[in-house]
């Protein structure tokens, strides 16, 4: 084998670093889609989605102090759905945060009753989803030609679902 400097093994060392984390991620992200689909069969309770949204919002404001955040919600404000919930929640709420690379990156988030339907919406002003990740959410299926770079937006998609939930996704001409 030839010998490497110092800072080529620190350079190939970070790589296979990051790579090994992100098969990690993956395999959890996995591990939580069999949960979610676990938990469907047991059926829907009733969850305060703000207790979630405020843990995760607190959670990852901490993780990206350089993110400036705006919560709108009220007290609490239960919805039937089944217990990964907070699965769908934690994806989203990651992505605004972690793939916000504004300048000045600002994350918002909402929760309101609108009717007999309760609305969880987050915002941010980072470069947005991908148009193909769209289109993979849009199909139902992955195809061999078209698939997601990730699986954290399919799992918020299941989860929601098997919720009796919508999760819609707008794309802002601000971006976001």
């Amino acid at each position: 084998l030839p010998e490497l400097s110092d800072e080529r093994l620190e350079d190939a060392s970070e790589t296979i670093t990051e790579k090994v984390m992100g098969l990690v991620a993956h395999a959890q992200k996995a591990r939580r889609i069999e949960d979610a689909m676990e938990n469907a069969q047991d059926g829907s309770k009733d969850i305060d989605v703000v207790a979630t949204v405020d843990s995760l919002v607190s959670e990852y404001g901490d993780e990206y102090p350089d993110v400036t955040v705006e919560a709108t919600v009220p007290d609490e404000q239960y919805v039937s759905a089944i217990s990964s919930l907070h699965y769908a929640v934690e994806n989203i709420v990651e992505n605004a945060f972690e793939h916000n690379t504004s300048e000045n990156p600002h994350v918002s988030v909402a929760v309101e009753r609108v009717g007999e339907q309760v609305e969880v919406v987050i915002t941010d002003n980072g470069p947005g989803i991908p148009d193909h990740e769209y289109k993979v959410l849009e199909q139902d299926e992955e195809t061999s030609l078209e698939h997601g770079s990730g699986i954290g937006l399919w799992l918020a998609y299941w989860v929601v679902i098997k919720s009796d939930g919508e999760l819609d996704f707008e794309k802002p001409e601000a971006g976001g």
